[in-house]
């Protein structure tokens, strides 16, 4: 009971719906006095004159109303009303709304995140608008938002959204800060702030925390209040997510402060620009043990040690596809283990870290100076770090992995599609001229062999065609569905095709067998420095003499040899070669030749290889396509149906020919140097059967 001053003294009616909330046992009551009012039709007389606040007694199921503060008049009845409103699963925030107050919906979202943390209970959720919010007044440096056992918290809306899905907290940034005097500046903090901008105790992962900027804490003095200037746990473990800790400070662990024996998780996170004695971002003591899942830490500083990351702990902490890239201190700028030495594994770290997976390469923000930390095309962060718990989005809700493989950092670097180099004018479109000069770039030698026969492929077959990110060029670029669908083209298997070459003294046959349903394909061969060819019969086939390559391409899926006359220095030679079916490479492997100074007693046959990376993307070259095949003598190619059974190859390499049965071509056998010139067998052949012709006139009547 109150005392009061009967000469000094007002009336208060407190009006408070609905019905069935004052049914469950809604009343009010003065801040500082033990006494609750039921609701009731009638003023409350002898309210002491002045300003006073007005609680509400919390009751289950039903939203508390927030304070309200109101002046008594002496003599005079003051008048509130204030409604109960039902719970549901949501808490709602937002510093700017207008309405009852009591965190019901949007229109009568609290205004004050610390009410919104007092009334909510566990199971429930705190969805907060974009906007400033601050855990006290000034001088309360003890102030901190304290993290609830059970409560989720969520940050970003705009204020109008009924799905969480719908929430951005990159556009519509919740900040909470340890500015409580108002006087900050710059990036870091001014004057008396918070101590801690949020705490946790023994707490567990059903607690959450995401989406949100803490920024402005300043842990100084005796222990605990010198650690953890934006966040301080001690034998907490909650969920910590897509949140940026920036312009933080302390002694211990300018951003985050970890004690006792908790095992947060954190996953999406940016530290950036926090400062402490020890740690500039995180420090962690005792035997805690916090998983960290693809943050990013830099230009963090440490005046003394450990600008990004100081443990001094018996707990193992664990740091997986993270950045730690120019943090600062005198000793240990990155991480520094005082005691257990943390886990570290596929992380990006300044002069690299011991573990699996980690790289010590500039990860090459966009522009870290204004805080863009996302990754640059040319990341070496791009692909390389691990699927292992990763996240399945990214700090932006990027989906991961965007390539072959997930990165490292907070952001996922989202696939941009690039055009087919060949296709000049990049309308996502190869037309005949476009697919043909970069066939041409390629024989004469600029363009890669991979790059130009998927061209051809994607002109041949529909001319549009679209971009797939999770696959490695040439095969990322990708027929359009509708012209894919339109032509029900096959899905061809590189392995069932080959480029096979016998060569003997100096004379080279290549025999090409796409597999099936092959639209496009092509060989090259390089050959060594002093050498060149002649003689070339083949469908499109071009001899550069600037890169010694020949090469040769053609459509369909015959079978088609290939002949050239190899001429070079007295010794034996090795040439390599690539083929390409559709975008597919297999690679060939390498030929030894001899020439005719050493004498090449039998053929040497090639054998398929392993599937080759594909090459560096060049630009396309402005150089006029070979001729057509139909220019080459019938002879030298042969079609499918001439294929003997057992395929196109003569199983029987002993003579060096490997040409098809009944095919004409130039030969180079055991006896034979080079095209079509006899050897002494053929010339003993020949005189046999001249000399059984005179016997048979001789003895003939």
């Amino acid at each position: 009971t109150t005392l009061v001053n009967t000469e000094a003294v007002g009336s208060l009616l407190v009006t408070i719906e609905p019905s069935d909330a004052c049914a469950a046992g809604a009343s009010w009551r003065l801040v500082s006095t033990y006494d609750w009012h039921s609701c009731q039709e009638e003023p409350e007389p002898s309210i002491p004159a002045g300003p006073c606040t007005i609680e509400f007694k919390p009751v289950s199921g039903w939203h508390t109303p927030a304070p309200v503060s109101v002046t008594i008049e002496v003599d005079e009845t003051a008048a509130i009303s204030v409604s109960y409103a039902p719970r549901g699963d949501v808490v709602y925030v937002n510093e700017d709304a207008a309405g009852a107050d009591n965190g019901s919906s949007w229109t009568d979202a609290y205004t004050s995140l610390q009410t919104a943390l007092t009334d909510t209970r566990a199971g429930e959720e705190i969805w907060v608008a974009s906007g400033t919010y601050f855990p006290g007044e000034a001088d309360q440096r003890e102030a901190a938002f304290e993290l609830k056992a059970g409560v989720a918290m969520y940050g970003g809306f705009a204020g109008d959204e009924t799905e969480r899905a719908s929430r951005d907290w990159s556009t519509n940034p919740a900040i909470l800060s340890g500015d409580i005097d108002h006087n900050d500046t710059g990036a870091a903090p001014v004057g008396a702030n918070a101590y801690h901008v949020l705490t946790g105790t023994a707490i567990g992962d059903t607690s959450i925390v995401d989406g949100f900027i803490i920024a402005s804490g300043h842990a100084e003095g005796t222990a605990p209040d010198d650690t953890g200037g934006g966040l301080l746990l001690f034998g907490a473990a909650p969920r910590i997510a897509n949140c940026t800790f920036s312009g933080n400070a302390a002694g211990k662990g300018g951003a985050l402060g970890i004690s006792g024996s908790g095992a947060p998780d954190l996953t999406n996170c940016l530290f950036h620009g926090n400062q402490a004695i020890q740690g500039g971002a995180l420090h962690i003591s005792g035997a805690g043990a916090p998983t960290v899942m693809n943050c990013t830490l830099t230009d963090n500083h440490a005046d003394t040690t450990g600008g990004g990351i100081c443990h001094d702990g018996t707990g193992t902490p664990s740091f997986t596809n993270c950045i730690l890239w120019n943090n600062t201190a005198p000793e240990f700028p990155e991480i520094h283990a005082l005691a257990t030495a943390p886990l570290v594994t596929y992380c990006c770290v300044t002069g690299g870290y011991d573990g699996t997976g980690n790289i010590g390469d500039d990860p090459l923000f966009v522009d870290a100076s204004t805080g863009n930390l996302r990754l640059q095309s040319t990341s070496p962060c791009i692909n390389t770090g691990t699927g292992d718990g990763a996240p399945a989005t990214d700090f932006l809700g990027i989906s991961r992995p965007q390539g072959t493989g997930y990165d490292m950092g907070a952001y996922e670097a989202e696939s941009v599609a690039i055009p087919h180099p060949a296709d000049t004018n990049n309308d996502w479109r190869l037309v005949l001229g476009e697919a043909i000069a970069y066939l041409a770039g390629w024989q004469q030698g600029s363009n890669p062999i991979g790059h130009a026969i998927r061209g051809a492929y994607l002109w041949q077959n529909g001319e549009r065609y679209g971009y797939d990110p999770s696959a490695q060029p040439p095969l990322c670029w990708i027929l359009d569905v509708k012209s894919a669908a339109s032509k029900n083209l096959p899905r061809i298997d590189p392995a069932a095709g080959e480029a096979v070459a016998v060569c003997s003294t100096n004379r080279m046959n290549i025999s090409v067998t796409p597999p099936p349903g092959t639209t496009v394909w092509g060989v090259e061969y390089y050959l060594p420095e002093g050498s060149k060819l002649s003689d070339i019969q083949g469908p499109n086939s071009v001899w550069n003499v600037e890169s010694r390559k020949l090469s040769c391409w053609s459509t369909g899926d015959g079978a088609v040899k290939i002949a050239c006359t190899l001429e070079g220095a007295a010794n034996t030679q090795s040439i390599t070669g690539t083929a390409c079916f559709d975008g597919e490479l297999r690679s060939v492997q390498a030929v030894e030749v001899a020439t005719p100074a050493e004498g090449m007693e039998e053929a040497v046959e090639t054998s398929e290889g392993d599937a080759v990376p594909p090459a560096v993307l060049p630009d396309a070259g402005d150089i006029t396509a070979s001729p057509p095949a139909e220019n080459i003598p019938d002879e030298n190619v042969v079609q499918l149906s001439d294929r003997p059974s057992g395929g196109l190859a003569s199983e029987d390499t002993n003579d060096g020919n490997d040409m098809a049965a009944g095919n004409e071509a130039p030969r180079c056998g055991v006896f034979s140097c080079e095209g079509n010139r006899k050897g002494l067998g053929d010339w003993l052949l020949i005189g046999v059967c001249f000399a059984a012709l005179l016997v048979s006139y001789k003895f003939i009547p």
